[in-house]
């Protein structure tokens, strides 16, 4: 008996670390991907934050440098992979200087427009200075950057209206679809529409701040998301966001944040499921 038993005992022990040793040998879950709309204002600044992979979009005003760079330290753990200026007016590409003084950046996307301002003269002395690679993307273009990856929407080609070449953003996060729209208004919208490009998404950064000028029904209708938010100030003096937008989103059922409203605002998502954190409430 007592030989049968240490046999158990034995066989027992076996099993045990071979289920041990099958557990080891199974992969860690990828880290999870983070996008934060950071609450810079009048302006937009949205940092895609994937392990060991950032990328910027977009630096809000001037005058919130200092509170991006700031924020983007409690993040970024090295070089920024990639920042993006979605279009040359200074709510977007205001802050990125500082950025760019900050931070190694390795790449430099733009829409390939430019604007006679303070601003744009001192984005591209600091992307000079930087020495990064620099890239203006097209409708059609399919970028990596570590493990994202994204498709360019918009522009086609450049019509000299700031907020209508703005760049168009896709990011395929496994089943979690994002779609990043800078300025993009009415017209850059139909351009997609009619190229059969918009998809069903997840998440919406809904355009130019929220604007009646952007978020048409037909886009909206095509896009579907399940979460918009809109990135603009308190008490701004365009009024945005405006009620139609607000409301045509509620209508598509869409649940809708804003940076006016909720502060800097964060999605996880694992590649398949995704939840919203915001600083305010």
């Amino acid at each position: 008996m007592r030989v049968k038993r240490l046999l158990s005992l034995a066989l027992a022990s076996l099993l045990a670390s071979l289920v041990v040793c099958l557990g080891c040998s199974h992969r860690e879950p990828e880290p999870a991907l983070r996008a934060a709309f950071i609450d810079v204002g009048q302006g937009d600044a949205i940092l895609l934050d994937r392990g060991a992979t950032e990328v910027l979009i977009d630096g809000g005003p001037p005058g919130s440098a200092e509170r991006l760079v700031r924020y983007l330290r409690s993040r970024v753990d090295g070089p920024l992979e990639a920042v993006v200026a979605s279009h040359p007016h200074s709510d977007h590409i205001g802050g990125l200087p500082a950025v760019l003084k900050a931070y190694e950046v390795k790449r430099v996307w733009l829409s390939g427009g430019q604007e006679d301002s303070e601003s744009c003269r001192a984005f591209a002395a600091a992307v000079q200075a930087e020495g990064a690679v620099v890239q203006a993307l097209r409708r059609g273009e399919s970028l990596a950057v570590g493990p994202l990856s994204f498709r360019v929407l918009h522009p086609q080609a450049l019509s000299a209206t700031p907020n209508e070449d703005s760049i168009v953003l896709e990011l395929d996060y496994g089943e979690v679809l994002f779609l990043f729209t800078g300025d993009a208004g009415a017209s850059a919208e139909a351009g997609m529409l009619q190229a059969g490009l918009v998809r069903r998404v997840a998440v919406l950064k809904a355009g130019h701040h929220g604007s009646r000028y952007s978020s048409s029904a037909a886009f909206l209708e095509a896009a579907g998301p399940e979460v918009a938010i809109y990135m603009a100030g308190e008490d701004n003096q365009y009024g945005h966001p405006h009620d139609e937008t607000i409301s045509a989103l509620q209508d598509l059922g869409a649940r809708v944040y804003g940076t006016d409203e909720n502060g800097t605002i964060e999605v996880d998502s694992d590649g398949q499921s995704y939840r919203v954190k915001t600083a305010r409430q």
